[in-house]
């Protein structure tokens, strides 16, 4: 029972790619312009004429080719969720644009045709339609669709009366929905402040460790409130870890401390004896390395610059 439909839209879709490969190119492009302005995700408000009643929604709006748009419409409407389907094209033959619409509030399709108006400002559907006053009646509906920029269309649903006249029963606009800013995550990172010599001691931690490696170089320049050639802001790698250094533009009174350590686990005996070695020199060991019960090797070291190191290999007791 499934397998005529499928049959029967493809066989579809092979008539329409024959009959593509010979039609001609449309001279007039400013129709199927308009049509591609609806592309895109919207937000879309309607008010009634009194603006007493607003109802909030959105509208997705896809492009099918150079002469079609779909666009899905949800709306929640006094706790009613409204969910349509409009098709928007060009028949090129007839210099028209066409729609069509369905929803799940009636069981009816609605078929429209539309203009563009002289200013090119406004583009207009006509309809015939189930009449909202007389059971079983029909009514001459238009809706109406003017591009105010590229980002807000703004909407007028009317009927015509009795006398001729066209009655506003419903206006809004659709907003154009802009793309998320990207998500910025919060992130820690030690920043190491120095006194002048922030680029060597950035230099020298980069030769130590392996996995590691400069980022980003900012540098004073004349004129700025740090000496000129100095750190003003760095990012580097020390054993896979970021971490920032600057030099501070003012002296102040204060120096590292060994309450605050950078921590690294070794790979190897051979390794953290190397690296202790290397962050000794000119510095001040607090703890040497050994077996200290907690870890099979382990050791503390203040370096030339101040900056506190601790350092193990193996598990941690």
């Amino acid at each position: 029972m499934t397998v005529v439909p499928r049959i029967v839209g493809f066989s579809l879709l092979l008539t329409s790619l024959a009959v593509a490969q010979t039609a001609p190119e449309p001279a007039d492009t400013v129709s199927t312009d308009w049509i591609q302005k609806f592309d895109g995700d919207w937000t879309t408000i309607s008010h009634s004429p009194d603006q007493s009643v607003t109802y909030k929604g959105s509208m997705t709006s896809r492009r099918i080719g150079d002469h079609w748009v779909v666009n899905e419409f949800r709306t929640n409407m006094g706790g009613f969720h409204c969910h349509a389907q409009q098709t928007l094209g060009v028949d090129q033959k007839r210099n028209v644009f066409t729609a069509t619409w369905v929803d799940n509030a009636l069981d009816f399709k609605w078929d429209y045709e539309g203009t563009l108006d002289e200013a090119q400002k406004q583009l207009v559907f006509v309809a015939e339609g189930p009449s909202m006053s007389v059971k079983g009646a029909t009514a001459r509906y238009r809706e109406i669709y003017e591009f105010r920029h590229a980002d807000r269309i703004a909407t007028t649903s009317q009927i015509l009366t009795d006398d001729g006249n066209w009655k506003t029963f419903m206006s809004g606009e659709m907003i154009r929905k802009q793309p998320d800013a990207p998500i910025v995550k919060p992130s820690a990172a030690p920043l190491l402040m120095f006194e002048g010599e922030a680029e060597r001691a950035m230099k020298f931690y980069v030769s130590v460790f392996p996995d590691s490696g400069i980022e980003k170089v900012l540098k004073y320049v004349e004129g700025e409130n740090g000496t000129a050639g100095s750190i003003k802001h760095a990012a580097f790698r020390v054993a896979g870890t970021r971490l920032l250094c600057i030099d501070s533009p003012v002296d102040h009174q204060f120096e590292f401390t060994p309450s605050v350590s950078l921590f690294v686990d070794c790979e190897s005996k051979q390794q953290v004896e190397s690296i202790f070695k290397k962050l000794a020199d000119g510095g001040n060991v607090l703890m040497p390395l050994d077996d200290y019960g907690f870890s099979t090797r382990f050791g503390w070291v203040t370096d030339s610059f101040g900056v506190s190191w601790q350092l193990n290999f193996g598990e941690l007791k």
